[in-house]
């Protein structure tokens, strides 16, 4: 494999870890953000501070129980990505 190649393989590598690690994230804050907004809309409670505080506590939760996920994704990839920059020429 010519060394153009591995870049390639290595930057689609990196968009697809990029879109895995941030989607629980955002699907929970899409999620959250439909719920609220639907509960606002029925109720025609109009507050947009309800709405970011219980986003907030939302993606937070997220984050907290998927860090060491992410973590240990990113840990493998960057070791991926070291050995194959070591067999560059």
């Amino acid at each position: 494999m010519n060394d153009t190649q591995l870049m390639l393989d290595l930057c689609v590598a990196m968009l697809r870890m990029v879109v895995l690690v941030s989607l629980p994230t955002v699907l929970v804050a899409a999620l959250v953000g439909l719920v609220v907004g639907l509960l606002q809309a029925v109720t025609q409670l109009q507050e947009q501070s309800l709405a970011f505080a219980v986003k907030f506590l939302a993606v937070a939760g997220v984050l907290a129980i998927s860090i060491p996920w992410m973590a240990k994704a990113l840990e493998s990839f960057m070791t991926e990505v070291f050995r194959a920059a070591v067999s560059v020429r």
